[in-house]
């Protein structure tokens, strides 16, 4: 086993052997008996160091030791000085990973040393190769005019990295990363900076106006950047707690499998698996909970990712994690309209079932409700209401069925005789299929004399699914008749256009004639 050494470089330790260690000296000696006596000889080394730092990260993939090959690659990728001496000035090194030619890549930066506010329009127009007065008309034109691209420049200022090395202003500039071009753009620099130097001379006074403005702008620069840092931690910091929450909910609502708060939720007292039951009866539930849970978890911890990278400030080089989670959230989706599309062929057909029953007008004028309410505190005690108490899952010891509510209609008769029509309705994959299933609903109603007693609920048999199960119940009167309607028909009373002045509750307990224009004239209390 070979001897490993402890290096650091361009700020980053890392771990070389031996031979790896021997050759990178080598290489890191070469370039400095190169740039020890130029100017910007400590500059080109310190940005040839960050360099091979980063092409290092790059090649190690999880490793946590330096190889001589790695080295190798690293290298062959910058250049040795004595592989570019006979070059000119200037002329890029355009070779790939591979010591193949190859087209550059360019990357988008801020251009902090060209900018006017943060460097965005310049790092855009040098990653565009076009002159950044362009991108500068084009922000400015469009705040004129909508005012929305003072955000979208944050939202550059806050998500664009700066180019500060020298590697990332060659990138910016869409060249490559070798040491000949590191050398030719800091001599480039520094032969400015010397220029500028003997242009240099007393300033006027227009000259320290212009001094004082800049360093005003300056300042407020800095000021907008820790704000933008501040407003990106309070960001995070939302994203964090937004998707700490959801991610209780979800788990709570998956594992445990009843709601957080009962007393606000009376509409919704509902399980999990009794959504699935309802509205997904052909669907294995792990594959629904597999589809859910990653349809659903996915976007939290993308959440949760992007919030602690906001406040912590990390980067990371690791793009696989966000490829699979996108593949898997694709998948869920897919997986997901599979399922709606599968569940969907279960109401392709509508299945009906119609009793009327003709009633007396002869001698009864006034025709009197009732509602079955017997039951209903153990029905309340053993069932699971969904959609305010229209349907839901009833429960009594090991059977498991569906319950819901008959909607109750009082129309005005346009043959001048009084008539109950209860109609049964459901769902499914064929005809024969629905018209069996709604054969089996289980509605109780009768006619006594002038008493008219209706069910307070419906229920399917034990193994038969919902498929939107429904019952409708008419009662159709002429005009003259009258109706009492108690208090307990107000939970099944659909409402209707004739009273929508009224409401449910005003209803109930009132004698009610028909006219022509439908039920009007309330009475007072009967007591019946």
């Amino acid at each position: 086993m070979k001897k490993t050494i402890k290096v650091n470089i361009g700020g980053t330790v890392f771990h070389l052997d031996e031979d790896a260690y021997a050759r990178m000296k080598e290489y890191l000696d070469s370039l400095s008996r190169r740039f020890g006596t130029s100017p910007t000889g400590k500059e080109i080394m310190e940005d040839i160091e960050l360099r091979i730092a980063e092409l290092l990260n790059k090649q190690l993939k999880g490793r946590e030791c330096v190889s001589l090959d790695d080295v190798r690659e690293v290298t062959e990728i910058l250049g040795a000085p004595e592989d570019f001496e006979g070059e000119e000035a200037g002329e890029p090194s355009e070779k790939d990973e591979t010591g193949r030619r190859a087209k550059p890549i360019r990357r988008l930066y801020r251009d902090i040393d060209h900018g006017v506010f943060g460097g965005v329009c310049a790092g855009l127009g040098a990653y565009f190769n076009v002159d950044p007065l362009l991108f500068r008309i084009l922000f400015v034109a469009f705040l004129i005019a909508y005012g929305s691209t003072a955000i979208i420049y944050l939202i550059f200022w806050l998500v664009v990295p700066p180019a500060r090395t020298m590697a990332q202003k060659l990138e910016m500039a869409g060249k490559p990363v070798t040491v000949d071009n590191i050398e030719n753009a800091l001599r480039e620099e520094w032969d400015a900076i010397r220029e500028n130097v003997k242009k240099m001379d007393v300033p006027s006074w227009g000259r320290r106006v212009v001094l004082f403005l800049e360093e005003v702008v300056r300042v407020v620069l800095v000021f907008l950047g820790k704000l933008l840092q501040f407003l990106a931690i309070l960001a995070g910091g939302f994203f964090i707690l937004l998707g700490s929450l959801l991610l209780i909910v979800a788990l709570w609502t998956f594992f445990v499998q009843k709601p957080l708060y009962t007393g606000v939720f009376d509409d919704m007292r509902f399980r999990l698996s009794d959504l699935t039951t309802i509205f997904f009866p052909s669907t294995d539930p792990v594959i629904l909970a597999i589809g859910v849970g990653l349809f659903i978890g996915i976007p939290i911890m993308a959440m949760l990712y992007w919030g602690i990278k906001l406040v912590f400030r990390f980067k990371t080089e690791n793009k696989a994690i966000g490829i699979t989670a996108t593949i898997a959230w694709v998948f869920s989706l897919c997986l997901l309209l599979m399922i709606g599309l599968t569940e969907a062929q279960d109401y392709q057909r509508t299945g009906t079932q119609e009793e009327r029953y003709l009633l007396d007008t002869l001698h009864e004028s006034t025709y009197i409700l009732a509602v079955d309410t017997s039951g209903m505190a153990e029905i309340k005690r053993n069932a699971i209401y969904l959609e305010k108490d229209q349907f839901g899952l009833y429960y009594k010891q090991d059977e498991k069925r569906f319950i819901g509510r008959p909607f109750l209609d009082i129309v005005r008769s346009e043959d001048g005789k009084a008539y109950l029509v209860v109609t049964k309705e459901v769902q499914g994959r064929s005809e024969k299929e629905a018209g069996e299933t709604v054969r089996k609903i289980d509605y109780a109603w009768s006619v006594k004399g002038n008493r008219i007693t209706l069910g307070s609920s419906f229920y399917l048999p034990s193994g038969i699914q919902w498929k939107g199960a429904r019952v409708n119940v008419k009662l159709y009167l002429p005009e003259g008749k009258k109706v009492y309607i108690p208090e307990t028909a107000m939970n099944v009373l659909n409402y209707y256009e004739q009273c929508e002045s009224f409401s449910r509750r005003e209803i109930v307990g009132k004698t009610w004639e028909m006219e022509e224009s439908g039920l009007c004239n309330p009475e007072q209390e009967t007591g019946f």
